[in-house]
């Protein structure tokens, strides 16, 4: 629940600073990776059956996202063999909220 529970609130975060940075020069993003393995993994995890992305993988990711973004883009990059995608912000009701 934790996690679950800071990755929203992280998103949100990204959410909310990017629409109210209007016109400015500097853009604000946020990856959602899936498993990538990097020394933190443990090794119980590791000997698992779950793929994990090398990290050049998610880095090339992070460079595409950061050259061709828009503001506030969240996306999504589950595998390496799976396209990541951008993940909308909920729309808003008639009153803006």
């Amino acid at each position: 629940p934790m996690y679950s529970a800071t990755k929203h609130a992280l998103v949100g975060l990204v959410r909310s600073v990017a629409a109210g940075m209007g016109g400015a020069d500097v853009r604000l993003n946020a990856i959602c990776p899936g498993g990538v393995d990097t020394a933190i993994v443990p090794d119980a995890l590791r000997a698992g059956d779950i793929a994990m992305m090398r990290p050049e993988v998610l880095a090339a990711e992070v460079v595409d996202l950061l050259r061709a973004g828009a503001n506030g883009e969240v996306r999504v990059k589950l595998a390496a063999a799976v396209p990541a995608f951008a993940v909308a912000a909920p729309a808003l009701g008639p009153d803006g909220r």
